[in-house]
């Protein structure tokens, strides 16, 4: 099952960069570009949560390096 969710607003944008920035201590500036992720590998961290593609991590960044941050998790 895959899960689509865009965020398009500058409040939900800046809750994410919290959210990964807490659990990581990455700072990511995220572009409003859907990802999929499979749901069931992410139901154990807040549902609500909406992973994006990141524009920037540590200056390269790609929905491949958001997901490898969320695996570590």
């Amino acid at each position: 099952m895959k899960l689509n969710i865009g965020i398009d607003n500058i409040e939900d944008q800046s809750h994410l960069q919290s959210f990964i920035h807490s659990l990581t201590h990455i700072d990511i500036k995220i572009n409003p570009i859907v990802i999929n992720l499979e749901e069931q590998k992410y139901h154990h961290l807040n549902q609500k949560m909406i992973f994006m593609k990141a524009q920037e991590i540590h200056s390269v960044g790609t929905s491949k390096a958001v997901k490898k941050i969320i695996d570590r998790l």
